[in-house]
């Protein structure tokens, strides 16, 4: 398939994604343009996505082709850029598409990571995926995803480039999805998982790097000689740590990451740290060991400013014949002061083995300039809050809701242009839908719009400012 007819179906597809039945059926019609055979592989795709709650919210590394829809970029054979064969298609996320491909030069399997072309035109996100590779080229550890080169397709200066990574090709699973099926893992499951992910986080640190949105879904799982190799992956938010605070490569008025696995500085505005990649690294053994999160009844935003406010619940509470250095080990990585947690992943793991492991220093920042400035996460976390509370503050309208939900999965699965419409649409059913705009802000501040999360946040503002919230809300809303 050629770029120019890539370009053209994924430019359909995702408008039509968004409408409903009749219109949709009308839309493909004049669209398509009489084509029977690209309006029935459009119309199969779709149904497909509905089906499987849609496929753009899946990680980028899932080896589930069997359950996705065909690709629509490169099929099996195609010679790319001149030096890789593509052998197939493994997924589609947020950001674009993932293959395996033959490395005709080096003679080797490598993964091709596409960018959408929506996002592709964007000069930003290519700085974003060349600062990847740059950043991971620092790290050489077994335990780190190699990312290796900026490809184009085609090689000459055509405007309907596909760009995309070369990255280490690695067959398995995500720890996210190991988790889906296993729920969670005994300790001595965990153990060997936990060390290689400490070892992946302590070769980034050492080489000044902090990965800023460590999560399940970011660390594969590779069969290897009967056992599995943890690799840490996607690196695109990573920052140089420097020991001034500053950072060559700080995007303002960001807040970096996931927010299930976000240290509650960072919701602030507060720098990214070792310390905030500590946080992240204990959310996630607290999955592993237990098969849930922190207030995993609230939504995303809610369990985020909880785990700010209060204690984080033990994971004993959930588990509770979990051994204690495994607990008390956890609830030190979650402590909610940074200067109380371990001063590497390394001292986590050998807190579990039993090691006495004494306070952490000082450690390196990342600094952020806020643009948005801390009224404008206040709005967030103020939405939120009112968002929790529905039924006594305000109600959207049942259609509103529904996109919100869809819009906000999308958003945590890191499938931030979907996002940005599901939410977008929201908001317009909706105009004083304050938590709507405040995720669709907080998509286009992931897609690195920051005129666009601006414009969003003022207006998020502005409806919380008229509707009825409490004195809590308030005190963060005119923070």
């Amino acid at each position: 398939m050629t770029p120019e007819r890539w370009r053209r179906l994924s430019g359909i597809f995702n408008a039509a994604r968004e409408l409903g039945p009749e219109a949709r059926d009308e839309f493909l019609r004049r669209e398509c343009a009489g084509d029977e055979a690209v309006r029935s592989e459009l119309i199969h795709w779709l149904d497909d996505d509905a089906k499987k709650d849609g496929f753009l919210d899946r990680p980028a590394w899932a080896d589930n082709t069997e359950s996705l829809p065909a690709a629509v970029a490169f099929s099996s054979g195609d010679l790319v850029s001149g030096r890789y064969r593509i052998v197939r298609f493994i997924a589609r996320g947020g950001m674009g598409e993932v293959y395996e491909a033959e490395d005709l030069e080096l003679k080797g399997r490598v993964a091709l990571k596409t960018l959408l072309p929506e996002i592709a035109s964007d000069p930003r996100m290519i700085a974003r995926f060349k600062q990847e590779i740059q950043l991971s080229r620092k790290i050489a550890h077994p335990n780190v995803c190699k990312v290796y080169d900026l490809a184009r397709h085609p090689a000459d200066t055509s405007p309907a480039q596909v760009i995309m990574l070369s990255m280490e090709y690695l067959p398995g699973e995500t720890l996210g999805q190991k988790l889906t099926h296993s729920r969670r893992l005994s300790v001595d499951e965990a153990l060997p998982i936990v060390r290689q992910m400490a070892a992946a986080l302590d070769a980034a640190h050492a080489s000044g790097v902090i990965h800023r949105d460590f999560k399940t879904s970011n660390v594969m799982l590779v069969p290897s000689g009967g056992n599995l190799r943890a690799v840490v992956t996607d690196f695109g938010l990573a920052r140089k740590a420097e020991a001034d605070g500053e950072s060559t490569a700080t995007l303002p008025g960001r807040i970096a990451g996931t927010l299930d696995y976000m240290a509650p500085e960072l919701l602030t505005g507060g720098p990214a740290t070792v310390a905030s990649d500590i946080y992240a690294f204990g959310m996630t053994i607290y999955r592993m060991l237990t098969g849930t999160r922190p207030f995993a009844a609230d939504a995303p935003l809610a369990a985020a400013l909880r785990r700010a406010q209060e204690p984080v619940p033990a994971p004993r509470s959930v588990v509770p014949w979990l051994d204690e250095r495994w607990n008390g080990a956890v609830v030190r990585c979650l402590e909610a002061d940074p200067s109380r947690r371990f001063s590497s992943a390394g001292d986590v793991v050998r807190a579990i083995e039993g090691e006495a492991v004494g306070a952490a220093p000082r450690v390196a920042t990342v600094g952020t300039r806020r643009k948005l400035g801390l009224a404008a996460v206040a709005v967030a976390l103020a939405g939120v809050a009112g968002y929790a509370f529905w039924p006594r503050v305000y109600q959207p309208p049942a259609e509103a809701a529904r996109l919100y939900q869809t819009g906000t999965a999308d958003l945590e699965a890191g499938a931030y242009f979907a996002a940005t419409k599901e939410l977008g649409e929201a908001a317009r059913l909706a105009p004083d839908f304050s938590m709507a705009h405040a995720r669709l802000a907080e998509a286009w501040t992931e897609l690195d719009s920051q005129e666009k999360a601006s414009q969003e946040m003022l207006l998020a503002r502005r409806a919380a400012a008229g509707a009825r919230i409490s004195a809590l809300d308030r005190l963060y809303l005119d923070g």
